[in-house]
């Protein structure tokens, strides 16, 4: 299941269509970049996203 965080990831993934790093992610989210991947990795489960990002 996707949580309310990776939920939050996807929308502005999806938004700025793929093209921020996981540093610029980490930094507007306020996430670490480790849970930033970490939630990517969940969110591959339901979606293949690696050439999107």
């Amino acid at each position: 299941m996707i949580s309310g965080k990776g939920i939050v990831l996807l929308q502005n993934i999806i938004e700025n269509n793929g093209k921020k790093s996981i540093k610029d992610l980490s930094n507007e989210l306020e996430m670490g970049e480790r849970t930033v991947r970490y939630e990517i990795e969940k969110i591959e489960e339901y979606s293949p996203l690696k050439d999107y990002i």
